[in-house]
């Protein structure tokens, strides 16, 4: 009761500074939280961002590496023997240059017809070399040569007319000339059985992919190819340490590339973002699910938000509070109100000043007047955008340092010595507290301007200083 009838005693004023003050917590609460949501989205983005084109480089290497086969080809006439075929893939060093590639091959055409011949001709120096597995076809694509061939034995002799997918994948190469990768399969040397696929590159009797369909068909020899198992792929070019992002790679509905699991390093059930990014890739369609990790979630948290939050809460309570106690006397209540507006509005100058200290632009220049580091807060206190400034003239800020004097002149001639804070107006009329200090670092002397807007802290002076004219 005694709460309830000292609330009622208070003057509309001190309602007026608790809900302003509550109000001042959290906008800054909101537009820290806004700010900092936006920093994680943007880092999130950026690792995202980050992960698709290092697949798409790996891939244009692989690429490269099965062309210069088909270069190694026509520098011998289209005649490779399999001597000629062991010396092209070990000059490679294909287990090295290359992870995630099983070997390089080359797939030949025959017909039915010209079977017995063609296997005679592999059996007199590889007299193991059989076309597998049997089938009806008119055509025959088996795999002449694979290297390293031990750890790709059951490949040598297989047929791509096989199995649709292959087939169609390197029809496919043939008929545009370009490189093809098949669908999602199963190596046969794949003694784990995990998702793989095939890349062709044709391989014609010109020197260069022949202008129509019908010629591309006519002067078509063979494949140079390139097996991959996805995982090994996936670990050679993207190893998941300390890495932000997983990911989850499928063609249609089969998945080739999983991290989205449980037993994956960092992985979090419940990401922060997400995004799915469709991405073309030799005639295939492979799309990439990226979602941030556990690390992402660690790296990025912060309490600064919730601690502006909770320390404006606090301060509006003891506001409160003590505007009860004010209340709790009438003979005292109006000098005692007077006094802690004063102090509501010191709180709020405080307050303010917590934003200012985030918001503090920092510069980093040498004795020459090179500027070393500059942070994203110059953008707004300078109007000049902070990663155009590294490298340059710390003159184009409008500072210039003048090393015989230890300091700092300003566009207007104004001198900030060193160790000193100076107060400032620049060109719009802005307040800046300026201070200039000097470091040793790595043996070479460097030094550092902090740039504070206080126009805030300036208007709440002459506020406050109005106030106490006014109740003295």
């Amino acid at each position: 009761m005694k709460t309830t009838k000292a609330l009622k005693n208070l003057h509309w004023f001190h309602w007026f500074v608790v809900v302003s003050s509550l109000l001042l917590t959290l906008s800054a609460w909101y537009i820290s939280s806004v700010q900092l949501q936006k920093k994680q989205e943007a880092q999130f983005n950026y690792q995202a961002d980050l992960l698709i084109p290092l697949v798409k480089d790996r891939m244009r290497q692989y690429e490269t590496a099965l062309w210069s086969g088909v270069s190694n080809y026509q520098s011998h006439d289209n005649q490779v023997s399999l001597t000629d075929w062991r010396k092209f893939a070990r000059s490679l060093s294909v287990e090295k240059r290359y992870p995630g590639i099983n070997g390089i091959g080359y797939i030949t055409r025959i017909s039915r017809t010209e079977k017995d011949a063609y296997l005679a001709e592999q059996q007199a120096k590889r007299p193991y070399f059989k076309i597998h597995p049997e089938h009806e076809g008119d055509e025959l694509w088996p795999i002449q040569y694979i290297e390293p061939e031990a750890t790709n034995a059951k490949a040598v002799g297989l047929d791509m007319a096989h199995e649709n997918n292959r087939i169609t994948a390197a029809k496919k190469a043939r008929d545009t000339g370009r490189a093809q990768a098949t669908g999602p399969i199963i190596l046969v040397q794949d003694v784990k059985r995990t998702p793989g696929f095939l890349l062709f590159s044709p391989l014609y009797d010109s020197a260069a992919p022949p202008e129509t369909l019908e010629e591309r068909r006519k002067q078509f020899v063979g494949l140079v190819y390139a097996p991959f198992v996805v995982e090994s792929l996936m670990q050679g070019t993207l190893h998941n340490k300390n890495r932000l992002v997983n990911f989850r790679v499928t063609d249609k509905s089969e998945i080739l590339y999983d991290e989205l699991t449980e037993g994956t390093k960092n992985y979090d059930s419940n990401p922060m973002y997400s995004k799915t990014v469709a991405v073309p890739m030799y005639g295939r369609t492979w799309k990439f699910t990226i979602q941030s990790s556990e690390l992402f979630r660690t790296v990025q948290a912060s309490k600064q938000p919730l601690m502006i939050l909770v320390a404006g809460i606090i301060i509006d309570a003891m506001l409160l509070t003590l505007f009860i106690l004010l209340a709790s006397s009438s003979k005292r209540a109006s000098t005692l109100a007077k006094q802690m507006s004063r102090k509501a509005l010191i709180e709020q100058v405080k307050l303010k000043g917590m934003l200012e200290v985030m918001s503090s632009g920092v510069i980093t220049f040498d004795s020459s007047n090179q500027v070393l580091f500059a942070n994203r807060s110059v953008d707004t206190i300078l109007g000049i955008d902070h990663s155009e400034l590294v490298g340059e003239s710390l003159s184009l800020t409008g500072f210039q340092y003048e090393p015989s004097q230890q300091s700092v002149f300003t566009p207007k001639g104004e001198q900030i010595k060193e160790n000193t804070v100076t107060q400032i107006t620049i060109k719009d009329g802005t307040f800046l507290e300026v201070t200039l200090t000097e470091h040793e670092v790595g043996g070479t002397v460097q030094y550092v301007l902090e740039l504070k807007n206080i126009d805030e802290r300036v208007k709440a002076q002459k506020a406050l200083a109005a106030l106490r004219k006014e109740y003295s």
